[in-house]
């Protein structure tokens, strides 16, 4: 073995412990030996990062910025959530449906930022169900993966592989090319992932998660807005049937209460919503088109730049037990 292997071997083998131990970020421990074989001569600078400036590195760049994009779209964790239904299935249910359009999604998207985008909502999604985000998580990951062999943008290796055909002369990859091996492994993977991940993952839940589903509700009023989305259509028009851990529990219309509110009713400016759901459920409601906060003083300490809303519990030694408010 030369001087330079053996350098490098070096230098792999630090990198690999470095990410086995999480001692950095991966993208800093990568760098840093780049940086160590280009110090070390065994690499020069331009070829050591030729890879930056290449289509394929940049093309999932670009990727990443639409992922962002659509992680910030309001509405997308509502598809989602759609998507995976009510949760009554446990998880089985939803990798039954998650998967294939996961897949199918991964065909036309990078994985790695479609993971990003998507991770974050399935766990959401999870923990308000009081399920096990450890037993979905990795399915996400794998679907993706596995939707990724559909196309040549699927993936980025993929891409880099089609990249390096194209600057020998040869013909690189067609769009669907590789489909032909990646749509049977996506069957028959993602059958395995459906039928065995939610028995064989663990439930890594904590306690404070373990009895999500038994958390308090809270109740909230909401307006009508004039002239708005929800103005002249019935509750089920308005999308206030099918909201996510929130149902509607009474109207006030002119000072009038009704406790039978069906989804035929049909709203009016200025009635007011009383609302029951989770304390983050009922938090998302502020973004729903056609309503306006009905007690305005209390939504400003909600949401002021200077306030927050929080709920305090005393623990059976605390110094404030048996005292009044006052005291």
């Amino acid at each position: 073995m030369g001087a330079e292997a053996a350098v490098t071997a070096v230098i792999v083998a630090l990198a690999l412990i470095a990410l086995a131990r999480e001692l950095a970020p991966p993208a800093a421990i990568v760098l840093g030996g780049i940086v160590l074989l280009v110090l070390t001569g065994v690499l020069e600078a331009d070829r050591a990062f030729s890879g930056l400036s290449s289509p394929a590195t940049l093309s999932i760049a670009g990727l990443f910025v639409v992922s962002r994009a659509l992680r910030q779209h309001g509405r997308l964790e509502a598809v989602v959530a759609r998507l995976l239904g009510d949760g009554r299935g446990g998880e089985r249910r939803a990798l039954l449906r998650l998967v294939p359009a996961l897949a199918l999604t991964s065909g036309v998207m990078n994985n790695t930022p479609l993971v990003v985008t998507a991770a974050p909502m399935v766990r959401d999604w999870a923990e308000r169900r009081g399920l096990a985000a450890s037993r979905l998580l990795i399915p996400v990951s794998f679907a993706a993966i596995l939707g990724g062999l559909l196309t040549l943008i699927g993936t980025g290796p993929t891409l880099v592989v089609s990249g390096a055909l194209s600057a020998t002369g040869r013909p690189g990859f067609g769009f669907v090319t590789v489909g032909a091996v990646g749509l049977p492994l996506l069957g028959v993977a993602g059958t395995i992932l459906v039928l065995l991940a939610p028995r064989v993952l663990p439930d890594r839940r904590d306690g404070a998660e373990r009895t999500a589903a038994e958390r308090r509700h809270y109740t909230v009023r909401m307006g009508v807005a004039f002239d708005g989305p929800s103005d002249g259509r019935t509750i089920s028009e308005a999308g206030l049937r099918s909201l996510e851990g929130t149902f509607v529990a009474g109207l006030v219309r002119d000072g009038e209460q009704f406790a039978g509110v069906g989804p035929t009713t049909r709203l009016k400016g200025g009635d007011e919503l009383v609302l029951v759901g989770h304390a983050e459920d009922v938090a998302e409601l502020l973004a729903h088109p056609g309503l306006v906060p009905g007690e305005r003083a209390q939504v400003r300490l909600l949401t002021g730049e200077r306030h927050d809303l929080v709920e305090c519990v005393l623990s059976s030694s605390s110094p404030l037990v048996g005292t009044t408010l006052k005291e």
